[in-house]
């Protein structure tokens, strides 16, 4: 699934609050434009924001910056910025994978099948 997030134009003290995105399973963001306040990408020890623990790492916005992540597992925020920014997420859903797990659908397993892929190339 590929999302845009934000609108690319220009914004000023826009933020995200802690959170988890419990239907990833992995997620590469791309991030693109210049904001003026730069901004980032903040990363914590915690589970949850009521136990959001310390900040283990803060990323700063930058063009053409890519952060692949289990975003499922691991607590995040985006920090306030002024400018123009925006960002391209591609990720994986739990609930696709599962769909796709399902041997019945044998029209999508037999292509990996017919590919040479052992039985168990996709984990349950």
């Amino acid at each position: 699934m590929t999302v845009l997030l934000g609108k690319c134009v220009y914004q000023e003290g826009a933020c995200i609050n802690a959170h988890t995105d419990e239907l990833d399973i992995i997620t590469a963001l791309f991030h693109v434009g210049k904001p003026e306040s730069v901004g980032g990408t903040l990363y914590y020890s915690g589970s949850s924001k009521k136990t959001m623990g310390e900040l283990i790492h803060d990323i700063a916005f930058e063009h053409g910056q890519l952060q692949i992540v289990f975003f499922d597992t691991t607590l995040h925020a985006a920090e306030a910025w002024v400018g123009v920014r925006g960002g391209i997420n591609f990720n994986i859903k739990k609930n696709v994978l599962k769909f796709f797990q399902n041997k019945t659908l044998k029209r999508y397993y037999l292509q990996y099948k017919k590919a040479g892929f052992p039985e168990n190339f996709v984990a349950s």
